[in-house]
Order: C-alpha cells, then structure tokens, then sequence
C-alpha cells in the first residue's frame, strides 16, 4: 500500500486497521538503514504526519499511541527532518503530553523524537523555551531508570550544548 492508502486507513480506518497502517509506515521508515530518504518522504507527507501527530495527542485504540510514537521516532533521526518536525504544529505539544501523562513505551519514544530533534543547532535554544518541557525531561531523568532516563539524558545533552541554555539550565 502507499503513503495514500495508508493515509486513508489512518483517516478512516478500525483501531485494528490503523494500527497495521502505522506498524507498515515504521516498516516502511526502516527500509534502507538507520537513516534514509523514506524517512523524508513520510515527513513531508503532511496531511499524513497530521494525522499521527493526533494519534500521539489523542492516543485511541490498543497501541496505537506507541506505534505513531515509535514512526516519529523513526522518522526524526533523518537530519532533513528534524528542523521540521521541531516547527510542526502541535507536534511538541503532544510529545510533552505523552512524556508527563505516559510510563510505557510511548513515553520512551517520545523523549526519543525529542532528543533526535534536540541535535539539530536550530532547535536547541527554542526546545529549551518550550514551557514545562525542560521541568518534564528533568522528572524523568528523577523518577525513571529505564530507556526513558537514557532518552531524556540525550535530550538535556543536547539542549545544553547551546551557550544560551547553560546557565538557565544549570538553574532548572
């Protein structure tokens, strides 16, 4: 199937059927290494990203928030994507929901996105700025032994890299 058929199962689709559409896109984000161009071709289907960015913020059936988690987590390791993905509306928002409300694996692939997107220069300073998401990266890092604590460590590496965050961050 194509980006199209699958954007009109996630558009339309049973939980069941959604949840083979996201599973077939982080199959399709897979294909040809750790980075790679389907990766850019699934980010710049907007209508479809749209879509699973709703899914993360709006969760749904069995897995599905863990699946569109684990595709924006594939697709933010491509170095073309990650200024975008930062700029995406709603997107940031939705993670920082997943990261505070979440234990499970959609927590740890969401602070994965984050951290993918923190290594771009571009996104540090304005990450940083994000109300409440330094404070909600921190908590994990606290409460969590797990991938999740690894994943946030990764963001708030990166985040300070920025000469501009390190003495605010150094006071979180």
């Amino acid at each position: 199937m194509d980006l199209a058929g699958l954007t009109t199962v996630l558009k339309g689709g049973d939980d069941e059927a959604k949840g083979g559409a996201l599973d077939k896109l982080i199959e399709i984000s897979e294909t040809g290494g750790f980075t790679n161009e389907n990766q850019v071709t699934i980010w710049k289907n907007d209508e479809l990203m749209t879509i699973v960015v709703g899914v993360v913020r709006d969760g749904g059936g069995e897995g599905l928030r863990e699946r569109a988690t684990k595709l924006l987590w594939r697709v933010s390791r491509h170095d073309d994507n990650k200024v975008a993905m930062f700029q995406k509306e709603g997107l940031i928002g939705s993670l920082l929901q997943v990261i505070k409300e979440d234990k499970g694996e959609a927590r740890v692939k969401a602070l994965g996105v984050i951290w993918n997107i923190s290594a771009s220069a571009d996104n540090k300073v304005p990450l940083f700025n994000i109300d409440g998401l330094v404070t909600a990266v921190v908590e994990v890092i606290k409460e969590d032994k797990g991938e999740a604590r690894v994943k946030a460590l990764g963001a708030i590496r990166n985040i300070s890299i920025a000469a501009n965050n390190r003495v605010p961050l150094f006071n979180t």
